[in-house]
């Protein structure tokens, strides 16, 4: 591919006209670059907000084993500037106790190293014509990334170019991404880069036909489920306050002078509290029985751990299927498609994360529909596409483009939409998934999702009303 400059120009920096300034990420405070003891400091553009600084240096920047001395691994058919890099034996860095590892300080080096690694992958996968595309990217990508005019999932900051810039490895063995080589699905190696998904892998996503006869018993337990699993705990509480005072009470009585009626009462009296809160009574027996053979016992050793001790903690979504008519329906006075709403109303009400999936506007999107329905979409409503595939997604912001005569660059903002949509594809040649049959899919489909921010308040900056 090629690529024409807009932003930089070859003898000169990406960051040529940018001021930067030292952030202290404990008092939140901007200092000049001349302030002392900086080395706590990091570095960062002064045309940032204080919140976008605070993020970057608590998120985006690796601050763990980052090798201070570096050396350059030749490579065959790499440019010189794009060899990657790896730390220099140990014996060589502790001379004169010198520190080994160090962390990123400064925008530049996260920015520099997050766009070297996407070069990397582009020139291996044979994405430029020439050593000057890859050059006149590489730079313009960082114009845009210091100019926020565009950023990248999380995952990227945190782990893109690692392997480049450092040598570190980042990812799980146990994780699957396609060869961009021979199309095949392999294990993942520590240079891949997981994906958003893969971080996020304790999310789940429920969805339930809002056709069928059972639907609104199976949203209205779906909603019920958090009060379901409170009252649960509650009763676990009980059970275990209980069968804990037996035990106290039996071991009182074994240590106590007192004579045989005062003991036997207070043991009854814990019984007695125990049948009263209705704690199973087969439960309270075992517990007698137990006692009275001198066993070294605890309450969880009677009725065992807590249920969110053993159980997996997931961030559930659910998601109900619908054709757009029962709306309609519903505004028409028909009783079910008006319980069905107010029950999915009900869901979102008590904090479960419930939404609607009109299949018929859905699959009226679907740019793949021979090849099957779009099921459900991602929770966050980031993501619409096949079931099985994951999109490697940016933002890009669209106030950054507002000119001083209320007029918008367009042809600056088609340059930067090129651009960015080059790097999300790059991302799918290490991008790492949960299973091969994801792997392949997302490999096969290649979805990539640009989202645009900052629309409302380029509208209003104009002086426009929002409908």
């Amino acid at each position: 591919m090629r690529f024409a400059r807009r932003n930089t120009r070859p003898d000169c920096t990406p960051y040529e006209g940018v001021t930067f300034a030292l952030f202290d990420s404990q008092t939140d405070v901007l200092h000049a670059t001349e302030t002392k003891h900086r080395d706590s400091f990091i570095e960062a553009p002064t045309h940032w907000s204080i919140e976008a600084c605070m993020f970057f240096a608590q998120n985006c920047l690796v601050t763990d084993v980052v090798p201070c001395r570096l050396g350059a691994i030749e490579e065959e058919d790499v440019p010189i500037w794009l060899w990657r890099k790896a730390a220099k034996p140990i014996s060589s860095l502790t001379q004169n106790n010198e520190n080994v590892f160090q962390g990123e300080n400064s925008v530049r080096a996260a920015i520099d190293r997050l766009a070297g690694g996407w070069i990397y992958f582009g020139w291996q996968s044979g994405y430029f014509d020439a050593e000057e595309d890859a050059k006149t990217f590489y730079d313009e990508i960082r114009w845009l990334l210091c100019h926020r005019q565009f950023t990248p999932e999380l995952v990227e900051w945190q782990q893109v170019g690692v392997y480049w810039a450092y040598g570190l490895e980042t990812t799980d063995r146990e994780l699957y991404v396609t060869d961009f080589q021979t199309g095949l699905v392999r294990r993942s190696s520590g240079h891949d880069v997981s994906s958003a998904a893969e971080q996020n892998s304790q999310k789940k996503l429920r969805t339930i036909d809002g056709s069928h006869p059972d639907a609104i018993d199976d949203v209205w337990a779906d909603s019920t489920a958090d009060a379901q699993e409170a009252t649960q705990l509650m009763g676990y509480a009980i059970a275990k306050r209980h069968i804990q005072a037996i035990i106290d009470a039996y071991r009182e009585s074994k240590l106590s002078t007192d004579n045989d009626k005062e003991i036997s009462a207070s043991l009854r009296w814990a019984t007695q509290a125990a049948r009263g809160a209705f704690v199973p009574e087969y439960l309270i027996n075992r517990t007698l029985e137990l006692v009275a053979q001198n066993c070294e016992i605890t309450a969880p050793d009677i009725i065992g751990p807590a249920a969110t001790e053993n159980a997996e903690q997931a961030d559930t979504s659910t998601i109900i299927c619908l054709e757009d008519g029962p709306i309609d329906l519903a505004v028409d006075g028909n009783d079910k498609a008006y319980q069905l709403f107010d029950t999915i109303a009900y869901g979102s009400w008590t904090g479960r994360k419930t939404g609607i999936h009109y299949t018929t506007t859905v699959s009226g999107w679907n740019p793949c529909p021979e090849t099957g329905d779009i099921d459900a979409a991602r929770d966050d409503q980031e993501f619409l596409f096949l079931a099985d595939t994951e999109a490697n997604k940016a933002a890009i912001d669209c106030t950054a483009f507002r000119e001083s005569n209320s007029g918008f660059a367009v042809e600056a903002f088609c340059h930067a939409v090129e651009l960015i949509t080059t790097v999300a594809d790059i991302g799918h040649m290490r991008r790492t998934q949960r299973s091969p049959r994801l792997a392949s899919r997302t490999w096969d489909y290649r979805p990539l999702g640009l989202s645009v921010t900052g629309v409302a308040e380029l509208v209003m900056s104009y002086g426009l009303g929002i409908i």
